[in-house]
């Protein structure tokens, strides 16, 4: 999971990453969801169940399954699952000062484990970590 700042009143329908150089293989579920501050779901894109796999050197949108409209403006957050043998790297930016990743607010890391085709509602609390993947929704 990933926060991001977002404004009252922005239309989503989609959530989009950055792939790095490995292509996703064997994967049984790669899913997105948006979820609020405190982390409770607001919007999942469908399970793709392996029928599209996320290529090498790509951006990957992730479709809602409804659009959704912000209600207030501040942070938000952005997951990510992707059940595959090989995967995806979705490229990131590293955390430059050691120490602040789990100072609150977390901006970025693992939450909810073991996941397959659902969102979890409401996600876990997250744990930070050295990186967080790159990410925009449209």
């Amino acid at each position: 999971m990933a926060s991001i700042w977002l404004p009252s009143g922005l239309v989503i329908t989609s959530l989009s990453v950055k792939n790095g150089g490995t292509a996703e293989a064997g994967g049984t579920h790669a899913w997105a969801a948006l979820f609020d501050s405190s982390r409770a779901l607001l919007r999942q894109s469908n399970d793709e169940t392996g029928a599209a796999a996320i290529a090498a050197s790509v951006v990957h949108s992730f479709i809602l399954t409804s659009t959704f409209t912000t209600t207030y403006s501040g942070i938000h957050y952005v997951g990510v699952c992707v059940v595959a043998t090989t995967m995806p790297t979705l490229l990131g930016h590293p955390s430059t000062a050691a120490g602040v990743n789990d100072i609150a607010p977390v901006v970025g890391g693992n939450s909810t484990t073991g996941l397959t085709d659902t969102a979890p509602n409401p996600a876990a609390a997250i744990t930070g970590q050295a990186s967080n993947f790159y990410y925009y929704v449209s």
